[in-house]
């Protein structure tokens, strides 16, 4: 729910609503990749970009078919994806 949550305050554009929902979300599950993706894309939106990345590289290294197609449903995630891919 709280994942969920945090996606929809994305939406909003009410980031650091995001950043606190993604943050319980990530606390009570980490291991899932979604909820890592959902907390990057609030931080990357509030300039946060060194976190937003390191919780990219983990949701990526979980479950690698989230850079695919699947991208669009997250935003930031491809301008996160993007930075990775220039650091490399």
């Amino acid at each position: 729910a709280y994942s969920h949550a945090a996606y929809v305050a994305t939406e909003l554009k009410d980031f650091r609503e995001a950043k606190m929902l993604g943050a319980r979300a990530v606390e009570l599950d980490g291991s899932e990749p979604m909820h890592k993706i959902r907390f990057a894309g609030a931080l990357f939106h509030l300039g946060d970009r060194v976190k937003a990345k390191a919780f990219i590289q983990e949701a990526l290294t979980a479950s690698p078919t989230i850079s695919g197609p699947r991208a669009n449903q997250f935003p930031g995630v491809r301008q996160i994806i993007a930075m990775i891919n220039e650091d490399a």
